[in-house]
């Protein structure tokens, strides 16, 4: 990471005044954004972002000024990762490499004892990369004749609505239900996602569901964990999630930084609303890390926990 010196002090208000720029030309609430805006302009003046040894700690600085304002844990600056600016890295092809490794976030796929399903999603990837879809049908295939299925996204920062949606399908039966909206301030409009009409193999409209929660599960995830809960077909238990519902954008600064921009709002077709700074309240409180424990115990599965099921029994799906 770069120290802040004297050469380079001087291009401190330009950065902030992109980060402006970005704010009032994207960010999904203009009157929040010149709130946000006229907060960093005074910061500027008063000196404060030239204090910043480090470009991370001007970083850091910024990010909490912005969340300041209205709490919105997606505002972000940040640097942008390692290759990202080498012409002769080739990022999507490293991307896609990360996410093979990880199975494009179906991390774990077991059948624990008594037949219950565990699925540990850490991302939701977009089912138009290649190679996610196939993960996602191979993982409920799997777990399509389980008795309860366990869904956990303690580890969950979030991801694509395609690949909630999808995974979601399986959960329900019959008409496409309408799942979540969102609303993108650019092009003034709505974009609804529903249950697809088709996805491969058997689905599991009626299988108790369980999704494990911390207060690290956020945006995406917590998209997942909300349409379940309105529409009342899963158990939350856990932790209150991180409370990030609005979608957004990076985009480049100077000095190797970036911006991370929401530039749309979730709005729920039953509650009208969503978790944006509230999280979503789990059903069954609990601490994190007990919370497959409390959810097997709920289901009545297990009596004595000392080592987990799958520890003995287990069967990995086959990665694509």
């Amino acid at each position: 990471m770069k120290k802040n010196t004297t050469s380079n002090r001087s291009d401190v208000a330009g950065l902030i005044f992109a980060i402006t720029d970005y704010l009032n030309r994207e960010y999904v609430f203009p009157d929040i954004a010149k709130e946000i805006s006229k907060h960093l302009k005074t910061e500027l003046l008063n000196g404060t972002y030239s204090l910043a040894k480090t470009d991370s700690e001007f970083a850091k600085t910024v990010t909490d000024h912005m969340r300041s304002v209205n709490g919105d844990k997606h505002l972000l600056v940040s640097s942008i990762p390692p290759g990202r600016l080498d012409p002769d890295v080739d990022i999507d092809a490293e991307r896609l490499e990360r996410m093979r490794e990880h199975n494009f976030g179906f991390e774990q796929v077991r059948i624990l004892d008594s037949n219950v399903g565990y699925l540990e999603l850490i991302a939701f990837i977009d089912t138009k990369i290649e190679g996610a879809g196939i993960a996602a049908t191979k993982a409920m295939e799997t777990l399509s004749d389980t008795s309860c299925l366990i869904i956990d996204l303690r580890s969950n920062g979030g991801g694509s609505p395609t690949m909630i949606q999808l995974v979601t399908t399986y959960l329900f039966e019959g008409d496409p239900i309408h799942l979540n909206s969102f609303y993108f301030r650019k092009t003034d409009n709505h974009k609804q996602f529903w249950t697809l009409p088709y996805v491969p193999g058997k689905r599991m409209p009626s299988v108790p569901v369980y999704v494990l929660t911390s207060e690290m599960t956020f945006s995406g995830a917590e998209e997942f964990c909300y349409n379940l809960k309105a529409l009342k077909r899963a158990t939350i238990v856990g932790e209150k999630t991180g409370g990030g519902a609005n979608p957004g954008d990076f985009h480049p600064l100077n000095r190797g930084l970036e911006i991370f921009v929401p530039h749309g709002r979730a709005i729920n077709p039953i509650t009208k609303t969503n978790w944006e700074g509230v999280g979503v309240e789990p059903d069954i409180h609990c601490d994190s890390q007990d919370a497959l424990k409390v959810a097997l115990e709920h289901h009545s599965l297990a009596a004595d926990l000392g080592t987990l099921p799958f520890e003995t029994r287990s069967f990995p799906v086959e990665r694509s």
